[in-house]
């Protein structure tokens, strides 16, 4: 369920400034500034001003605006022509909706000055703080740069700095994306494999050519050993959130919620036949006694009957069973048609609802089923928009409920990690 597309149209970064060289001390042509992560942030407003301010939900006096914009990220890199002295000019920020409606106040204002100057390499913000933490499949996520045409991202098993090129027995992938306003990238190579991995980030022109430096690089460890649960599905389980925030945020990461090590083998936009299909490589390695298994709204989605979404998911219990792997089944959650078509442009199918239920019937009726519809509901028995900026994919608190469901399921099921 990547709707990547979708969400760079939503967030494209809007700077107007005036082309008037600055005078300031520091003589920059850019500066950068960062702030904590909001949850449920869809964009963060950027408010420039000539004055301080102190923090609260009012917007500058006109008067003292310099300039105002939206960014996707909890960072920018903002191209200084204003005509003001840059020493002199003060920024804060608010977390807006996906209305463009604030959730969180301004924060105080910071002297711009004071951030990073002519930055020479995009600002990685994915960071995997231990194994636990990745993803079978990454994801990585920057603060874009002005003038950019697109990115390279590299993997690599080797800690290269800035100024290296790789070769590649030292890479493991590289990625290219377009847009100078793209600000992450998927990455659908497997780490499966035990070892130390880096990745790291560079913003090219129109021609694939390097504008400054490669980021520094940043390093995240995979291990296969000592998970006793993994947890296969799609873009629900594999993470992200609020439209913004791709997957490796774990605020929006549902395994992060469970009480108990839980291996995310999460895969954005699987089907249940695309689950099946990598079980072998992708689950096999892991040596989990139990695993979780979320999926099929894909097919919903794409107007598969129900039968054939059963069938899969008896496939899966099948070579759950096959390898004495206890399978535990999440129910579909519920989903939001109309805000689907509004905020992903894609109308289900006019059966949708019927094979929704027969799919959740058929799970409930398994040994070990886990009821999220119950939590994540509204009266219509749909997922309400607070739950879910998209109508597809719940946000943190959703995710969180996902969490905590799972790990009362696993409390019963303690016994058999024994």
């Amino acid at each position: 369920m990547n709707c990547k597309q979708f969400y760079y149209g939503i967030m494209m970064m809007v700077f107007c400034f005036m082309q008037i060289p600055v005078t300031s001390a520091a003589q920059a042509d850019s500066v950068r500034v960062t702030w904590p992560l909001s949850a449920d942030a869809v964009t963060y407003e950027l408010e420039i001003t000539d004055q301080y301010f102190p923090a609260g939900n009012t917007a500058a006096p006109e008067s003292h605006r310099i300039e105002d914009s939206t960014v996707p990220t909890p960072g920018a890199q903002i191209p200084l022509h204003f005509k003001q002295n840059v020493d002199k000019l003060w920024w804060r920020v608010r977390a807006l909706d996906v209305s463009g409606q604030p959730i969180t106040d301004y924060s105080e204002s910071q002297r711009l000055s004071k951030g990073e100057m002519d930055a020479e390499s995009p600002l990685p913000l994915t960071t995997y703080p231990d194994d636990a933490a990745v993803p079978l499949y990454p994801a990585y996520s920057w603060v874009a740069v002005p003038g950019a045409a697109g990115y390279d991202v590299e993997i690599l098993n080797v800690p290269l700095d800035d100024t290296e090129n790789s070769w590649p027995r030292q890479r493991i992938e590289r990625i290219h994306v377009d847009g100078g306003d793209s600000f992450d990238s998927y990455d659908w190579h497997s780490y499966a494999t035990d070892g130390t991995y880096y990745w790291r980030v560079r913003a090219v022109d129109s021609e694939g050519q390097s504008i400054g430096k490669w980021s520094p690089v940043t390093a995240f460890t995979v291990s296969t050993q000592g998970y006793s649960i993994a947890a296969l599905g799609d873009s629900i389980t594999h993470g992200g959130g609020a439209i913004s925030s791709p997957p490796g945020t774990p605020l929006y990461d549902w395994t992060q919620s469970v009480t108990l090590p839980v291996k995310n083998l999460g895969k954005s936009g699987d089907t249940t036949e695309a689950i099946l299909e990598r079980f072998d490589q992708d689950v096999l390695p892991f040596h989990p006694k139990i695993l979780i298994i979320a999926g099929g709204i894909n097919d919903i989605r794409d107007g598969d009957d129900a039968s054939q979404i059963i069938s899969n998911l008896r496939a899966l219990r099948q070579k759950c069973l096959d390898f004495h792997i206890t399978p535990v089944f999440v129910t579909l959650a519920p989903i939001n048609p109309p805000r689907i078509a509004i905020m992903i442009g894609q109308p289900l199918p006019p059966q949708w609802k019927n094979n929704w239920q027969a799919v959740n019937g058929w799970i409930l009726a398994q040994p070990n089923a886990v009821d999220t519809v119950s939590l994540l509901k509204n009266r219509q028995g749909l997922l309400p928009d607070r739950l879910s900026a998209d109508g597809l994919h719940p946000d943190s608190e959703g995710k969180r409920l996902i969490g905590q469901a799972v790990s009362r399921k696993l409390y019963e099921l303690q016994y058999l990690l024994q």
